[in-house]
């Protein structure tokens, strides 16, 4: 198993106050920070596209790889009219409206197959993804916040290996450093083998790519899942990754060596024979295990950010540890 190899840039951005000025401000200050430091660790990762400002107060800008993946990120500011999410860009197909979703950021990774098709106008507009890409997920919990400025700094994360990424955030550190949330791109499943179903082999180009996002870096912590079936139809579901907590909490996982469990995707419908899993309630894959275990220290910290395994992980809190390489040092 290649474990390690992920890269990692981190960025805090400057303290501000949620004003539309300061949100522009901060979105350049993190693409300047995050595309300068990528091209310095010799990732393949570059600029894509520049911070665009759209309709009173969304912006967004893009990632690429040499690989030919891209990923896309949005952020909106305060009190901001239009939309920032045109359905046919988001994951359940439903527009996200500016006002209802202040203060919010999102982001889309676009497999590398899809690289000769060019993006759209902004995330506005209908077809802004080329079709057949996996579409935004909140960078956060997606739930609506109005009324309010969400100040900062926030630190922003990533940590890519290949056209591969890890994308965390910090939200409001100087109050608490905790690593927030978690999404989790590129060709991360291991599919689970089932010889004895219909649409076996499960070979197709995108039969290993996901985006899993989990509203917080805790095991508990709501989870989403995009993915496509054996016949290539785009899937999601909600609440579908699963783990045996009484590892967590008995003598496995919370003894050195930190023996590790590997998160799995589950999927509950009455019948899913079309949906290239398995009939009845099944498993989607696993996730591959040089991306993200879980483990758990006895009483531990809230957000250690510890290496494990030599360095090739970090621990960031609540059992999750993600891929790391030995050579990145701390993690902000």
């Amino acid at each position: 198993m290649a474990t390690g190899g992920w890269k990692y840039v981190g960025h805090i951005t400057n303290p501000h106050s949620g004003s539309n000025t300061d949100v522009g401000l901060e979105i350049a200050e993190w693409k300047t920070a995050w595309v300068a430091a990528l091209a310095l660790a010799g990732t393949g990762w570059s600029l894509h596209a520049d911070v665009t400002l759209y309709n009173s107060a969304c912006w967004w800008w893009a990632l690429e790889h040499t690989g030919g993946a891209r990923i896309v990120f949005v952020r909106g500011g305060d009190n901001s009219t239009g939309n920032v999410l045109e359905a046919s860009n988001t994951w359940d197909n439903v527009t996200r409206v500016a006002g209802d979703y202040e203060q919010r950021s999102w982001v889309a990774y676009v497999q590398p197959h899809l690289s000769a098709t060019a993006l759209g106008t902004n995330p506005a507009a209908a077809g802004f993804l080329p079709s057949g890409s996996l579409k935004f997920f909140p960078m956060g919990a997606d739930s609506e916040i109005t009324g309010g400025a969400w100040g900062g700094p926030h630190a922003y994360h990533i940590v890519v290996r290949g056209g591969d990424a890890i994308v965390t955030i910090g939200f409001e550190v100087d109050i608490d450093p905790q690593v927030d949330t978690l999404n989790v791109m590129g060709e991360c499943l291991d599919r689970l083998a089932h010889e004895n179903h219909l649409t076996e082999p499960d070979n197709h180009a995108d039969s290993k790519y996901a985006h899993l996002q989990f509203d917080s870096t805790a095991y508990n912590a709501g989870s989403r899942a995009q993915y496509f079936d054996a016949a290539q139809s785009y899937l999601f579901r909600e609440n579908s990754m699963t783990y045996l907590s009484a590892l967590l909490t008995d003598d496995v996982c919370d003894r050195d060596p930190w023996t590790w469990q590997v998160p799995t995707f589950y999927v509950s419908s009455n019948d899913l024979d079309n949906d290239g899993i398995v009939t009845g309630n099944g498993i989607k894959g696993s996730m591959n295990p040089e991306w993200m275990r879980f483990t758990m220290f006895p009483g531990g910290p809230a957000n250690d950010k510890q290496r494990l395994d030599g360095g090739d992980f970090i621990y960031l809190r609540n059992g999750i540890a993600i891929g790391w390489d030995s050579s990145n040092g701390s993690m902000l």
